[in-house]
């Protein structure tokens, strides 16, 4: 969690790509994954990571794929920056990654922690969380049985 703001902010082009994946890696960690418990005691920082996702994702206008550009400090171009861009807009178009709804992700993971960490494991796990910041997430969520 003490990474995230370096997964994307200042990477160029491709932070946002990078920080949505982020979100997804992180949801996936909380129950019934082994890395369960460890999640559920950082439940805090999970929310407050995608609230920050789900709000750039909610501000975004465009393609995702229209963000990615040429850096000339990330890579070297072999026959045309044009079809370059071109081609790297095409496979991140492709991209299942790239392509779902980020917003239900999250919801289906959330809701699955809740039923397979139990109630008490799950209300002292939200009860480390800022309530405000709890309160958002599930308005941005729109309020949903188990969350």
């Amino acid at each position: 969690f003490e990474k995230f703001d370096s997964a994307g902010y200042g990477w160029g082009s491709s932070g946002r790509i990078r920080r949505r994946l982020w979100v997804c890696c992180l949801c996936l960690m909380l129950p019934p994954s082994p890395w369960g418990p460890f999640t559920l005691g950082n439940l805090d920082q999970l929310v407050n990571v995608c609230l920050d996702v789900l709000a750039e994702e909610a501000g975004a206008q465009g393609d995702l794929a229209d963000e990615i550009f040429y850096d000339s400090e990330e890579e070297t171009v072999m026959g045309g920056l044009e079809e370059y861009e071109r081609t790297l807009r095409a496979e991140i178009r492709g991209d299942p990654a790239m392509g779902f709804d980020l917003k239900g992700f999250v919801k289906a993971r959330l809701d699955d922690a809740v039923a397979a960490a139990g109630a008490d494991a799950w209300r002292e796990a939200e009860e480390r969380c800022e309530p405000v910041l709890l309160k958002q997430l599930k308005e941005t969520l729109q309020e949903r049985k188990g969350f």
